[in-house]
């Protein structure tokens, strides 16, 4: 009875490290963007990015019931072979109507995105690895271990985005968080 509890844990264990890390192991190693935009488009740009790194599942942020932390980042990324269809207008703006002037449920003095205000976006420093240096006051979620502000996040077998991406949605967030 001990092996099998031990075996659950450990697939639970697994299940969160990989589970939330690209389907595609050459996209972890690589960056999805060449060139930064300075006034990037949220559909040709920016969903793919969360598509590729932060969707992957309910147990991330890729389902509208069940998403850490109630951050709905956007259906996975869509793939028709697996019945995985591209979101809808209507989807992708009640998407961004939950992050955008919308309080962190970690830190929840601080909205997930300010559009036009990356520096003042929990989200952002989230991608950075700041979120534990701001002085945020933070509510410890039941997988934070370390901080109550969280780890970096995407959490994902590599490192954090890569610059570029981060300065494309960096753009993004600056040029007013556009439905673009």
């Amino acid at each position: 009875m001990q092996r099998i509890a031990w075996a659950a844990s450990l697939l639970l264990t697994l299940s969160a490290t990989i589970g939330c890390s690209s389907e595609d192991p050459a996209e972890d190693a690589g960056c999805r963007v060449e060139t930064v935009n300075a006034d990037p488009s949220f559909r040709a740009e920016i969903l793919p990015i969360f598509q590729g790194s932060c969707t992957f599942s309910s147990s991330c942020h890729g389902d509208k019931n069940k998403s850490q932390v109630k951050l709905y980042l956007g259906k996975k990324k869509p793939n028709e072979a697996k019945g995985v269809l591209p979101m809808t207008e209507q989807e992708v703006s009640d998407m961004l109507a939950g992050i955008i002037g919308r309080p962190s449920g970690t830190a929840p003095a601080v909205n997930v995105i300010t559009a036009g205000d990356a520096n003042a976006s929990f989200l952002m420093h989230k991608l950075d690895g700041t979120q534990t240096q701001q002085g945020f006051q933070c509510e410890a979620q039941e997988s934070d271990l370390d901080d109550p502000c969280g780890d970096s996040m995407p959490q994902t077998a590599s490192e954090i985005l890569c610059e570029n991406e981060r300065d494309t949605i960096r753009n993004w967030i600056n040029a007013g968080a556009k439905d673009n």
